[in-house]
């Protein structure tokens, strides 16, 4: 569990570099902690099981990005 947490954080501060470095601005996640991330990768998850961690914390992190958070 914790190791996947770390992961997801991992991946949502990578993919806010990548973003940044393509031409986006703003951060992406600028409106919550750490836990809240996780909360909403765990909502994901929760809605959809047989999906993978990877689909869960891309999609969260394109909802955050496409609402400004």
């Amino acid at each position: 569990k914790i190791r996947g947490e770390e992961w997801v954080l991992g991946f949502l501060s990578g993919a806010n570099v990548y973003s940044s470095k393509a031409g986006h601005s703003g951060m992406v996640s600028h409106s919550t902690d750490p836990a809240g991330l996780i909360a909403e990768v765990k909502k994901f998850c929760d809605r959809e099981p047989s999906n993978s961690l990877l689909n869960a914390a891309g999609s969260v992190y394109f909802r955050f990005q496409k609402d400004n958070r």
